[in-house]
């Protein structure tokens, strides 16, 4: 199925674990939510089926457990976000939106950035390590509020990746 984008907080804040801890069953995501965003087991449930019906995680059966997996990690997530957005404007649009962002970068996620490999626009499917993905706590309920900077940073890397091709 195609990849679809996050639609509401408790899908972004599910995708933050999953991200976190790379896989996880359903009282794992759970556990791993902000108090404010547990809610039943029933109902966290439903959210990563129909995550996995858009293609963003997996769901893998372990004896009578379902194990959800990312299929991408959050840096990756964020460049086919602002891939589709810029895809659906004008050139003067995407320019400017992308100079106002970079302008807002500091000279630390600057160096960060220029440390990064190349941009590699082949497709991975899959985290090769979910433990050293940049990010942030997902049990913080400020996580929401998209997190580091560092993040952010990719996010536009992902973008300057899109004018590269």
């Amino acid at each position: 199925m195609t990849e679809g984008a996050l639609q509401g907080e408790r899908q972004e804040q599910i995708m933050i674990v999953l991200w976190h801890n790379g896989e996880g069953c359903v009282e794992h995501v759970r556990a791993g939510l902000p108090a404010r965003h547990r809610g039943a087991y029933s109902t966290v449930q439903t959210v990563p089926n129909r995550l996995v019906d858009r293609g963003l995680p997996t769901r893998e059966r372990r004896g009578k457990t379902f194990v959800y997996t990312a299929q991408m990690t959050e840096g990756q997530y964020l460049s086919r976000s602002i891939e589709r957005t810029l895809a659906g404007a004008s050139l003067e649009a995407r320019q400017a939106a992308l100079a106002q962002l970079i302008g807002t970068i500091g000279t630390d996620e600057l160096s960060a950035l220029r440390r990064l490999p190349p941009c590699d626009h082949r497709r991975q499917r899959r985290p090769a390590d979910p433990r050293r993905l940049p990010g942030r706590d997902p049990r913080d309920d400020t996580a929401g509020e998209r997190g580091s900077s560092l993040v952010n940073s990719l996010f536009l890397r992902g973008a300057v990746c899109f004018f590269e091709r």
